[in-house]
């Protein structure tokens, strides 16, 4: 058994601790029993800090006599080898920390490139146990001002890891030499790509460098995620020792061989990692999203209420919205929300559909995907999600019969949007779980610009049996109650909740959809496959009818220096090869849609971005951003609606005169 498995089953026999646990809680707060609980803490962390003064005071002198040993020479390890050996000590010494590790790392000897994500101080402990144990022979890429911090950067200096500021080119070049160096005699080097630690525990954007090295040396790149490293100490009262479950998961290498592209290489990891590091949650005991399939919406139906979906837009126009819907509470109504699936790098996604399970655990949230997007997009963001888990997926503009499968594999509801009735047949015989039939009212790409929503819904409904999600134009109750009354099982609501003071997109993308008529709504081609899509009325739709074309752009202001999946061209292909009329035409025609979205929704570009809508813009009511409604807001406004329509058309029914017989219309006639 190696040493990290026999301390994690020891410390396994202290029980489940957290950052949560009620002995975090501070002594001058608790009371009765928790107070002795906070007493004890206060004592274990006053060990701690202690047992890491003796561990430091003890190593030091060994490590500078192992330096004088080492000599000069880049294969020289000995006194690195001491201090990864005491920063495991003071990991290991310490009553207050509990670590688990999932994975084991390689022992054949070779010199890899370790990446891993940075939350704290406490990374470099972590990886030290894992270090040690295996006996790897390590240099560490670090900010140079770590090494004038006592203690700590004497350390590092005697150890001869490598320091580099990021904002100077000539010391990313000296660094790069000596991790060259490091390399070629046969060491591995660990690298944080993300340059400093992340404050909010999402993912920041990853720095290349690292994966250069690894590719000029054809060293294998290796992912560690860590996670719980930054509840170990509480900064907030200096560097404070407290109780925390540290979780660190080794992934699977990367081979680098043949590769050239560093910035496509550092996106892989990232999205691997991103996927790693959500993935725990659920494996560790916390309850997955709620699976939306037919049996749930059959019982909600039953029970006298409906789906309220609320359908992503764009790329990133409905961010923030889909944790906020799904936690909303009902009497008529089973709120659902949508990640926009389009256009985004898998670690993004991943964070949003950890950000909707820690605003709504109990509620649904699906995820919306584009068929018509780049495969290695559509595969990555398809496989992340399903892994992480979220309550469906929803496919449109185009068909893919892998998702089918995918979802399928997973237990996870596949959701189908239709513009005919064959192609709700279809789908039903695929295995959807349920439908949203999309007329030509909804705003974006429309899949049959002739079929009106009532139309449609009569003939989705004759073709399949699967329950069936109204969509377009509907943006009040009145509405809502038709399209219910038609038979459906529930409505897909997109414009209406763009336009609230939850949805997280630039308030110039609220402000086009405030004081609209129908003359402000149009159709223009879309880039897609020549697909016709409604939009708002604007100087860039008016050029874009007039023939002007508008080529592709540098994206890097919104995915970063890395660009989308490690493209960093103005072209970042992200829809399927030949279905972009855009590059098709060699960009002589048309216009780049991820630039036109992106300019909108991120930017508020009133002339050159490009604001697709719903026809029920034309309904909004609020005229200025102070007038907005929270999501919870425009439920409860709903669900008032929807009543009183229902009593109006029940006073309707009753009052209307009861037809004749036909016995009683032939005697009128003699």
């Amino acid at each position: 058994m190696s040493k990290t498995s026999a301390l994690i089953q020891i410390k396994a026999s202290l029980g489940p601790r957290s950052q949560n646990h009620p002995m975090n809680i501070p002594l001058g707060k608790a009371t009765g029993p928790l107070r002795l609980r906070a007493a004890w803490d206060a004592i274990l962390a006053v060990w701690t800090l202690l047992w890491c003064a003796l561990v430091i005071g003890a190593t030091l002198p060994i490590v500078a006599v192992a330096r004088l040993s080492d000599g000069q020479g880049d294969r020289r390890h000995a006194a690195g080898r001491w201090i990864r050996r005491g920063a495991a000590l003071m990991m290991r010494g310490s009553p207050l920390w509990r670590l688990r590790v999932e994975g084991e790392l390689p022992r054949d000897g070779r010199r890899r490139v370790v990446v891993a994500n940075h939350r704290s101080m406490m990374d470099v402990l972590v990886l030290s146990v894992l270090f040690a144990d295996a006996d790897w022979k390590t240099r560490w890429l670090a900010k140079a001002e770590l090494f004038k911090i006592p203690w700590v950067g004497w350390m590092l200096r005697l150890s001869r890891d490598i320091p580099v500021r990021r904002a100077d080119r000539s010391s990313r070049s000296r660094a790069a030499v000596r991790a060259e160096a490091a390399l070629g005699a046969g060491l591995s080097l660990v690298v944080f790509p993300e340059g400093t630690r992340s404050r909010n525990g999402q993912l920041r954007s990853f720095e290349s460098g690292g994966f250069r090295l690894a590719i000029g040396d054809a060293a294998p790149v290796l992912p560690i995620a860590l996670r719980g490293t930054e509840a170990c100490l509480d900064r907030a009262r200096g560097w404070w020792p407290r109780r925390a479950d540290v979780e660190v998961t080794i992934l699977p290498e990367i081979e680098t061989a043949g590769r050239e592209d560093a910035g496509l290489l550092a996106t892989e990891v990232a999205d691997r990692l991103a996927t790693a590091l959500h993935r725990p949650c659920v494996q560790a005991g916390e309850r997955p999203l709620p699976k939306l399939d037919r049996a749930a919406i059959e019982a909600a139906v039953a029970s006298g209420r409906r789906l309220l979906v609320q359908g992503a837009m764009g790329i990133m126009a409905s961010d923030g919205l889909p944790g906020k819907i799904a936690r909303v509470k009902s009497e008529k109504f089973v709120p659902v929300g949508t990640i926009s699936g389009v256009a985004k790098p898998v670690s993004m996604v991943v964070q949003q559909i950890e950000r909707s399970r820690r605003e709504a655990p109990n509620g649904y949230v699906g995820l919306n995907l584009m068929a018509a997007v780049n495969r290695s997009d559509f595969e990555a963001v398809a496989r992340a999600s399903l892994d992480v888990g979220v309550s469906f997926v929803v496919q449109g503009a185009g068909i893919s019969r892998e998702i089918i499968r995918w979802c399928r594999e997973r237990k996870t509801p596949f959701v189908g949007i239709v513009s005919s009735g064959r192609l709700a047949a279809m789908y039903e015989r695929w295995g959807a779980d349920f439908l949203v039939a999309e007329g030509r009212e909804a705003g974006g790409h429309l899949g049959d610009p002739d079929a009106s929503l009532d139309r449609l819904l009569r003939e989705v409904r004759e073709a399949s049996s699967l329950p069936v999600v109204a969509a377009g134009g509907l943006a009040d109750g009145a509405a809502i109650g038709r399209a219910l009354a038609a038979g459906a099982a529930g409505v897909q609501l997109a414009t209406r909740f763009i336009v609230s003071s939850d949805c997280e997109v630039h308030p110039n993308f609220k402000r086009m959809h405030m004081g609209k008529t129908d003359a402000d709504v149009v159709t223009i081609t879309s880039t897609v496959k020549g697909m016709r899509a409604r939009a708002i009325r604007n100087a860039f739709t008016e050029r874009l009818a007039a023939g002007e074309a508008f080529p592709p752009k540098d994206k890097a202001p919104y995915y970063g220096p890395g660009g989308l999946r490690g493209r960093r061209k103005a072209c970042d292909d992200c829809l399927a090869e030949s279905i972009c009329t855009s590059r098709e035409s060699g960009h002589r025609q048309s216009f780049c849609i991820s630039d036109a979205l992106l300019r909108a929704a991120v930017d508020g570009d009133l002339d050159r971005g490009l604001f697709y809508t719903g026809q029920s813009v034309t309904g909004i009511r609020e005229h200025s951003i102070e007038e907005l409604k929270s999501v919870a807001e425009i439920v409860r406004e709903l669900e008032e609606e929807l009543s009183a329509w229902q009593c109006s058309a029940a006073a309707a029914e009753w009052n209307e005169p009861p037809r004749a017989t036909p016995s009683e219309s032939a005697n009128a006639t003699v």
